[in-house]
């Protein structure tokens, strides 16, 4: 459940849940809590559109070094679940027309005392683009069917490294490259999707300074007609039960047409 929805919770008299959750926050101190943290790391045309999907205050925080201040997402052993999912994520709905350019950036970086899920390596996002209901037909969450993302970047262990992944595609999900990341080391991140429910759509992911992309695919990559959102953090598989962090800072989404 993310912030925006607990203070809804509040409204409709969830106050147990909310005690239990958030129990140093008064009612009025939540919404301008949520922002506190989500202008760290958002473009501040973006904040509108953005909110958190956190289980409590222990799993978001704010980094400060010199020069820049971040959003920490944690994940705990035994944490809450958040919209049916183990997540600790930021979520932007940026407006944009079925046939747009989007491009999308943001930096990121894993901590060296992030645990891992090796060498299991269950799933677990980094990344994702996600349907929702097309308000233009009128659909609403009731009933809307629970699909996986069109487009993920996802994090495990390769031969002893940490590695970056891309899937796409939709209907389905299918793996597309890899490449290795350090632990503690800043990355930048720039996604230019070209948005289609047909064979039109495409992706190209580019990493720091790279002049030719990390990853790259082409296909349909919307389950429906409507913008698709993207959410930043860590979701992973529910059996993980490790501490987890990534810090998030310098999201910014705009319309490449």
């Amino acid at each position: 459940m993310s912030l925006s929805k607990l203070i809804n919770a509040v409204r409709l008299g969830a106050f147990s849940l909310i005690f239990y959750l958030i129990p140093q926050l008064s009612f009025a101190d939540m919404h301008t809590t949520e922002l506190t943290f989500l202008e760290k790391a958002i473009a501040e045309g973006l904040l509108s559109v953005s909110n958190l999907e956190v289980a409590g205050i222990k799993n978001v925080s704010i980094g400060n070094e010199i020069g820049r201040e971040y959003i920490k997402l944690r994940m705990l052993p035994t944490q809450a679940r958040v919209n049916r999912g183990n997540r600790a994520e930021l979520s932007i709905n940026f407006p944009y027309e079925i046939g747009d350019k989007v491009i999308y950036e943001w930096d990121m970086r894993i901590p060296k005392y992030s645990q891992t899920d090796a060498p299991l390596n269950r799933w677990w996002i980094l990344g994702q683009w996600h349907d929702q209901p097309d308000v233009n037909q009128g659909e609403n969450w009731n009933g809307f069917p629970d699909r996986s993302p069109t487009i993920a970047l996802g994090y495990g262990v390769k031969d002893g490294r940490d590695v970056l992944s891309l899937s796409y595609g939709a209907p389905d999900l299918k793996p597309i490259d890899i490449m290795p990341i350090k632990r503690n080391q800043w990355y930048h991140i720039r996604a230019v999707i070209e948005w289609a429910a047909n064979d039109t759509g495409s992706i190209l992911v580019f990493v720091d300074n790279m002049d030719t992309p990390f990853a790259n695919a082409t296909g349909r990559n919307m389950h429906n007609a409507y913008q698709h959102y993207i959410k930043l953090g860590m979701y992973r598989h529910p059996e993980i039960q490790i501490t987890s962090e990534i810090h998030i800072d310098n999201v910014r989404i705009r319309n490449g047409n």
